[in-house]
């Protein structure tokens, strides 16, 4: 029976871990938008090699 409630509340933490983690994912993901708005970003041509500095056209 102890068995059990462990394995439950290992499920129960999982789960809590998974939604923790998406969450903190959509807060990076805006807090990096929202950087590159204000900051800009730098892109490489792949090609060329040259780097470009891309700002914001707000």
């Amino acid at each position: 029976m102890e068995i059990d409630d462990f394995t439950v509340k290992v499920e129960e933490n999982l789960e809590k871990s998974g939604i923790s983690l998406t969450a903190l994912n959509k807060r990076k993901k805006d807090i990096d938008d929202l950087h590159r708005e204000v900051f800009g970003y730098t892109q490489t041509d792949e090609e060329t090699g040259t780097e470009t500095i891309k700002q914001s056209s707000a």
